[in-house]
């Protein structure tokens, strides 16, 4: 079993049916044994849609994730540190950056379907 960090990209279509990458990231999920992860960073872009929405349709989708995310790691002062670091080289932006940084302070893997943020994380699997 790996250790692996999703991307906002990742988990917006593994909680959102009507995506058009939902059904292959279900599938990629699905086929494999691992630990999913995630940023808060991701935790918060992942909902800013369901409760823009409906209040209750963020809650119930913070549900959804809870069940389905092993570990929710805090942005604290090391993220941040290795975010500007890897801003710096990479001009990603700020959200990609606390996501790239998590992944490589806790270890774990980075799947993503953002092209650029694939490219620029090393190691990371673009899921498509």
């Amino acid at each position: 079993m790996g250790r692996v960090m999703l991307d906002s990209s990742v988990l917006i279509a593994l909680f959102n049916p009507n995506d058009g990458h939902h059904e292959m990231v279900v599938s990629k999920l699905d086929s494999e044994d691992n630990q999913y992860e995630i940023s808060a960073i991701a935790l918060m872009e992942t909902l800013v849609a369901p409760f823009a929405a409906k209040p209750d349709r963020g809650d119930h989708m913070r549900s959804e994730m809870a069940e389905a995310i092993a570990v929710i790691h805090p942005v604290g002062e090391d993220v941040a540190v290795t975010a500007a670091k890897i801003r710096a080289r990479t001009k990603m932006k700020v959200p990609d950056a606390l996501i790239s940084a998590t992944a490589i302070l806790v270890g774990a893997q980075l799947w993503t379907l953002d092209q650029k943020l694939a490219k620029a994380h090393k190691g990371a699997v673009l899921i498509s």
